[in-house]
């Protein structure tokens, strides 16, 4: 997804979590659970991604 322009507004997100994760793996060694948790959730829901990737986009 993160090479899908059109999904920008999912992916960028999430990839400002990621990074504030090597910012805080940096600086303490560690990465807070609450933001483990929040990287590890689904962006979008299961049903909706599995439309997608099998072309059944509505």
């Amino acid at each position: 997804m993160f090479n899908a322009p059109e999904a920008a507004s999912v992916t960028e997100p999430r990839l400002e979590l990621v990074k504030q994760a090597g910012r805080q793996y940096a600086e303490s060694g560690s990465i807070d659970a609450e933001l483990m948790e929040e990287i590890g959730s689904p962006m979008i829901p299961e049903e909706t991604y599995a439309q997608i990737v099998n072309g059944n986009q509505q």
